[in-house]
């Protein structure tokens, strides 16, 4: 990768432009790291294993996957493998892993909140039921874990289980402050770690494993790993706030119409408390959401500047994700992730 290659993914990164601007700086990293060849075999790989399972869940699942995604996770896991020195093919099976496990988590996401759009589709659970899409993710949970064994480095595997239970961990505990008004940043901090970032550490430790990196390596990829995830799931409550159903390919103001408490919305709610009773109204209604209220709502959280105070947030976890980059050789794998990081927080969708 050369100079004038890195300098341009550095400049549009740090430009903030919009999401299809972003798009086209993600798919240069991938091109400038030779990654199209290997993440399209991950693709290849993923589409097979969740193909194989019976009908209808290898439908579902083949619904969802072909509707697209960014690949944030196995991007950053082969990026990982090269960063240490090492060769992305020998990540394959472990980006293959933490696509099918994102995957599945959505799912599961989409029973859990009644999730009508996915990646501006239906919604798997709209067409095939619940409990078809529960099933089609638990198989592909299951080929994740079974890819992993087969094709990973030692280690990865049991990593990977502890990494589902902590998604786990963090789903009940989301799941547990629905339409409270409880919700701490302590506790928020805690189902993000556990139900994004988790997952986003693991690919980066699993690909520096993959690749042959050492113990400090890998642990310095896993926290940049970690903060990645995090900064990633503050700009999800962001464009929840701000997007538009047309680039975000699902609904907007979700979070809030399913009680949900956000980043910017806990932040707007020390500013200006009298918005609880509205958000109360719009989480426990029985019909369908309001968008009037929804962007009323929206509107006056956006009014209070908890959106600023998110992205600088959000801006504080990208700068401890480059902190632990820089503890490993200035390669062009390692520049890659920096800018592929900061396109991925200011991503439109």
């Amino acid at each position: 990768m050369d100079q004038v290659a890195l300098q341009e993914l550095r400049g549009a990164a740090e430009s903030g432009q919009g999401g299809g601007h972003a798009a086209t700086v993600l798919q240069r990293a991938i091109q400038l790291a030779s990654l199209d060849g290997p993440l399209a075999a991950v693709r290849e790989q993923v589409e097979a294993l969740a193909s194989t399972g019976p009908w209808p869940a290898s439908e579902a699942a083949e619904h969802l996957l072909m509707a697209g995604g960014k690949a944030v996770r196995p991007l950053l896991t082969l990026l990982s493998a090269q960063a240490v020195g090492g060769e992305a093919e020998q990540a394959l099976g472990c980006a293959a892993a933490a696509e099918l496990m994102h995957d599945a988590t959505l799912l599961h996401d989409d029973v859990i909140d009644d999730g009508q759009q996915r990646r501006g589709r239906e919604a798997a659970r709209v067409i095939w039921g619940n409990t078809v899409s529960v099933l089609s993710g638990d198989l592909l949970f299951v080929a994740a874990l079974q890819v992993a064994a087969a094709d990973g480095p030692a280690g990865v595997v049991s990593e990977l289980v502890d990494t589902v239970g902590q998604m786990v961990e963090g789903e009940v505990i989301q799941f547990r402050h629905r339409g409270r008004w409880d919700l701490d940043l302590a506790t928020y901090d805690q189902i993000v770690e556990r139900k994004t970032s988790a997952l986003f550490r693991w690919c980066a430790r699993a690909g520096g494993r993959a690749g042959g990196g050492t113990a400090d390596q890998i642990e310095a990829l896993g926290r940049y790993g970690r903060h990645v995830g995090v900064a990633f799931q503050i700009r999800d409550d962001v464009l929840d706030l701000t997007a538009t159903p047309a680039v975000l390919g699902k609904a907007i103001g979700a979070d809030l119409a399913e009680g949900k408490l956000t980043l910017p919305v806990l932040l707007a709610l020390q500013e200006r408390p009298e918005l609880e009773p509205q958000l109360r109204r719009l989480a426990e209604s029985e019909d369908r959401p309001d968008l009037a209220a929804i962007e009323q709502l929206a509107s006056a959280i956006r009014a209070t500047g908890s959106l600023t105070a998110a992205r600088e947030r959000m801006d504080r976890e990208l700068q401890l994700a480059l902190a632990a980059l820089a503890l490993l050789p200035p390669i062009p794998a390692v520049r890659a992730l920096t800018s592929v990081a900061e396109v991925v927080a200011r991503r439109e969708r």
